[in-house]
């Protein structure tokens, strides 16, 4: 199994205490300043239905812990290490 870092767009809520102006400031820059995740782990599987599978952990009996899954659309870059 390779080892991959992954930089990836995560999905986010824009939450206040009250409604939400579309043409204020910090709505605008959380808008336009997507946050970007950056994980590294044992690809399992790399085009499951549209997804990328990793783990972070794997044991000597072949079972995984952290298992993750990203969508490839939400991939930004992809890089064997």
């Amino acid at each position: 199994m390779q080892i991959y870092k992954i930089e990836w767009y995560d999905a986010q809520d824009y939450t206040k205490d009250s409604w939400i102006d579309l043409k204020d400031e910090d709505f605008i820059k959380w808008k336009n300043d997507p946050l970007i995740i950056t994980t590294v782990g044992f690809v399992l599987e790399e085009d499951c239905i549209g997804y990328v599978i990793l783990c972070s952990d794997i044991a000597t009996d072949e079972s995984c812990g952290r298992v993750t899954r990203i969508p490839v659309k939400w991939i930004k870059s992809m890089k064997k290490l």
